[in-house]
């Protein structure tokens, strides 16, 4: 399976989007607790934390957790807490987080752990907090960014590849969380 450096090649190509991640959930749930399921690096948690959020990062994958950014590189006052955690079964108590956000994890993953996965962000969120998704979509472009989206995945492999498959013929993020009863937001 093809593993690449998140952090020194993928996520730099994420900026924008970690920002407006950030930005979102800052003007939302100003100063509040805010859970990035599937974090990876947890790179996103960074920008939480700069914008003067409560940040925990979550992941499954020990090897994704310590490719995490340099405790050095925390920001200022910043409050960042990155576990090893399966996401359909989060070890938090309902109602714990302001907000949660995934980002690109939802497609690699077969549609019972999809749905898991949703259950258990909308269980820690407390009533009327909010819910970040980004993900693919779809269809995949024909251009460049598609045809490098479309290569990435074939070199992950096995599941994932048949997963990212999966959820370009299904309809993508929207259908997902229809399936889930969470509604978007105006």
């Amino acid at each position: 399976m093809f593993r690449p450096d998140y952090a020194h090649l993928i996520d730099p190509l994420m900026g924008f989007l970690r920002r407006f991640l950030a930005d979102t959930a800052s003007r939302e749930v100003p100063g509040g607790n805010v859970l990035d399921a599937c974090c990876g690096t947890g790179h996103q948690v960074h920008y939480y934390a700069r914008r003067g959020l409560n940040a925990t990062g979550i992941d499954l994958d020990p090897g994704m957790i310590r490719q995490r950014r340099h405790p050095a590189d925390l920001p200022p006052g910043g409050k960042i807490r990155l576990e090893v955690a399966d996401a359909t079964a989060l070890p938090f108590r309902d109602g714990h987080f302001d907000a949660a956000s995934i980002s690109f994890a939802l497609h690699e993953k077969p549609a019972p752990v999809q749905d898991g996965v949703l259950r258990e962000m909308r269980r820690v969120v407390r009533p009327g907090g909010l819910l970040l998704f980004a993900d693919y979509g779809v269809p995949l472009p024909r251009n460049w960014a598609g045809q490098l989206i479309r290569l990435a995945e074939w070199l992950a492999g096995g599941e994932h590849h048949r997963c990212s498959l999966r959820y370009c013929a299904d309809g993508g993020l929207n259908v997902i969380l229809n399936r889930n009863g969470v509604p978007p937001r105006p």
